[in-house]
């Protein structure tokens, strides 16, 4: 395939533009430069309706986490109002998403426009979580951070109106790591069974090398040289990049996560890790939808004025929460 003619525009705009390469400006000039992108181009937007949005923190062990939390706005039902106790069909599901910008890069602003979308597609609630960035914030504290605060959406569930039995997790780039990490996590310590996970474009290995790294690694947005000046903030040791919460296409074990989609892009640096991701999973006997977008870039979804493919996807995620969340209601039954 070739690019898909809006990619291609967008590129050819970044060029002539002559952006410097974020590890060339440092942590805080790049996060300025990432933010004030995105607020330009999502002047373009007219915001997804939801029925609320409420901003709140959750004490991790490190910080005070800032969360934003969506709850959907659908016809003919109003957000649920206490008390919840006695009438659980008035509960939604919940989903914690996190978001992606290389562990280093990124924030709930910056998002807010996917979390909208993939609030009303999937009829649930939305977490989103502002987890501390690197190199302030190194590997493996986001993990840890992360999953406090979905083992905190599960405790408070009653009170946002979501069924803790029906939660599952999400996260693009960086933020499928964190959120493949946290699937890892929850497994192995007992605790919240997760009823699926949507990847996006995850970054699953950062120790290995893959063709699509090689040959989508300059020139399609996310470049290789960024890619490692992100992993050097992250991670305080080299070695780190082989433990499974840093990488967890090399856990030794797969088995018992939560069914998943996982979502690539063909020009995409991470699109082998990715398709590698959803194999492994497939392979330890996880149900798992692999997606690739054919001539589609990094990122495409959480630019979504720009490329109804990045409209679909979230679409599609949505769909699939959905009909995970419907079984998992059928089962409670």
């Amino acid at each position: 395939m070739t690019l898909h003619p809006h990619a291609e525009k967008f590129l050819e705009r970044l060029q002539a533009i002559g952006a410097p390469a974020y590890h060339t400006l440092g942590p805080t000039m790049a996060r300025a430069a990432m933010a004030s992108g995105y607020a330009l181009m999502a002047a373009q937007l007219t915001p997804v309706n939801v029925s609320k949005v409420d901003n709140q923190t959750v004490v991790t062990a490190k910080r005070d986490t800032p969360i934003r939390i969506y709850w959907p706005e659908l016809p003919g039902l109003a957000r649920p109002q206490p008390p919840f106790a006695d009438a659980p069909e008035r509960l939604f599901p919940l989903v914690v998403f996190i978001h992606g910008g290389g562990f280093v890069l990124g924030d709930l602003d910056q998002y807010d426009d996917m979390c909208r979308r993939l609030c009303q597609a999937s009829s649930s609630i939305i977490v989103s979580i502002g987890y501390g960035l690197a190199p302030e914030s190194k590997f493996p504290d986001p993990v840890e951070e992360c999953y406090t605060v979905v083992n905190w959406a599960v405790r408070h569930a009653l009170e946002l109106g979501a069924d803790k039995t029906r939660i599952a997790i999400s996260g693009d780039s960086a933020g499928g790591n964190l959120a493949a990490a946290v699937t890892l996590l929850a497994r192995d310590r007992g605790g919240p069974k997760l009823t699926y996970q949507v990847l996006m474009y995850p970054t699953v290995d950062l120790y290995g090398q893959t063709e699509s790294k090689v040959k989508n690694g300059t020139g399609y947005f996310l470049e290789a040289e960024d890619m490692f000046w992100f992993r050097s903030c992250y991670l305080p040791d080299e070695r780190d990049a082989r433990d499974p919460l840093a990488s967890p296409l090399l856990a030794p074990d797969h088995t018992n996560l939560p069914p998943a989609l996982v979502i690539t892009a063909e020009f995409d640096p991470l699109h082998d890790e990715g398709e590698a991701y959803a194999g492994t999973l497939r392979e330890a006997g996880v149900p798992v939808e692999h997606r690739n977008y054919a001539g589609m870039i990094h990122g495409f979804m959480s630019m979504t004025w720009m490329f109804e493919d990045g409209r679909e996807a979230i679409e599609l995620a949505g769909a699939r929460l959905r009909e995970a969340f419907d079984g998992a209601a059928a089962a409670g039954d």
